[in-house]
């Protein structure tokens, strides 16, 4: 089955994660089907997985062994979206993004990258897609994991944080800082030297 042409995919989950990919994949107009442990049933799940190609796994960490454990020999191809674990039989394919509440543009898709293990591409493991997967080894996972880790969560709750300084002290709308914020991280990506501002940049050390 993994060297025969691409069939369907079997999305696995109820989370955000898993309610992005689904808006994602109808919007290319990928054959796909779900399941979730709230609403379907175990004999569902291998009916769904014995007619798809792809059984993609957009669960919880900690489900993903046993959810995948009977599918390992099946033939399909296996993936999951989990940035640092390791499960034997199961590709990874992790979305180097964050996930809001509500979905986004078409055009913003796209344009996420998604981080591979080393000897697996894109074409094999998310076929139609058209995002670029980036190959890493083994062992860098768990480094990965943690830079993307606390890039996200690390920066949003400092901004977090200012904002609401400016809404409860300043009686400013936090939504005023997203221009600076947005020039902020783009300063950040287009050169390698410090990009700092105002005084920090100036050196003005008593202000």
């Amino acid at each position: 089955m993994k060297n025969a042409a691409f069939t369907s995919y079997a999305l696995l989950g109820s989370g955000r994660v898993a309610r992005h990919l689904l808006f994602y994949f109808e919007s290319l107009n990928l054959p796909v089907k779900t399941w979730s442990r709230q609403n379907d049933s175990p004999e569902r799940l291998r009916e769904l997985v014995d007619s798809s190609s792809h059984v993609l796994f957009a669960v919880k960490d900690d489900a993903i062994a046993e959810l995948s454990l009977p599918f390992i020999n099946s033939g399909r191809t296996l993936v999951h979206f989990s940035g640092a674990l390791h499960v034997s039989g199961v590709a990874v394919a992790h979305p180097l993004m964050t996930f809001g509440g509500q979905f986004e543009d078409l055009d913003w898709y796209p344009l996420i990258p998604f981080v591979l293990e080393a000897g697996t591409t894109m074409e094999e493991l998310l076929p139609g897609l058209p995002n670029r997967g980036w190959p890493i080894e083994p062992q860098l996972r768990s480094l990965y994991h943690a830079l993307a880790a606390l890039a996200g969560n690390s920066a949003f709750l400092l901004w977090k944080n200012i904002g609401d300084e400016f809404e409860r002290k300043l009686g400013l709308p936090r939504g005023l800082l997203q221009p600076f914020l947005h020039q902020a991280v783009t300063n950040s990506m287009q050169t390698a030297l410090p990009a700092f501002t105002g005084p920090v940049a100036r050196g003005d050390w008593e202000t």
